[in-house]
């Protein structure tokens, strides 16, 4: 299908290092002008490490915009021009401690809000883990990382004690991946 949408005019109007809010003057679909708002932010990379015995590691950390703690799987934004995979093995290792041998990508690019951000993200199993020393920055001093069974993980997703919306995207995934094998 052909854009119906027309750009007139582009201008950033807010920009900091990790992301910037852009104000489109456009023709809708309808032919009418008017001021579209976009955010545009790096992607980001969500892993889900499994040992051979079907659990994982979650993280635990203070999310300051919904001001609570939040469990969810090892994720992180990509460096501009970085690969998904790349960045999958550095969060991983950043956040967890861990670095793993096998690396599955679940999941094409998936858009977390594309009405109004660009951010996507992507999904990897990582398999064969082995253990290291984490390398977290400032923001991640509070982490805690937990070991759980799979089951266990989908038991808090169902009991809203997982909220975070990369994480159960991730999980559902997981879930299709697993019942191909």
């Amino acid at each position: 299908m052909k854009n119906p949408w027309r750009t007139l005019k582009t201008k950033i109007v807010y920009q900091n290092p990790y992301w910037k809010a852009i104000d489109y003057t456009v023709i809708q679909p309808d032919k009418v002008k008017s001021n579209y708002y976009v955010v545009d932010t790096n992607d980001f990379v969500s892993i889900i490490p499994i040992d051979n015995k079907k659990e994982t590691y979650l993280v635990r950390q203070w999310r300051y915009p919904i001001k609570q703690n939040s469990w969810e799987n090892p994720q992180g934004l990509m460096d501009r021009n970085e690969k998904p995979l790349t960045a999958a093995k550095r969060e991983l290792l950043e956040e967890t401690g861990l670095t793993a041998k096998k690396w599955i990508k679940v999941k094409h690019k998936i858009y977390t809000s594309n009405g109004f951000v660009t951010q996507g993200f992507y999904i990897f199993i990582a398999r064969e883990l082995t253990m290291q020393k984490s390398k977290r920055d400032g923001t991640e001093n509070d982490m805690i990382v937990k070991k759980s069974p799979l089951s266990q993980v989908y038991k808090m997703i169902g009991q809203g004690k997982i909220d975070d919306g990369p994480t159960i995207i991730s999980f559902y995934y997981l879930n299709l991946f697993l019942k191909k094998l």
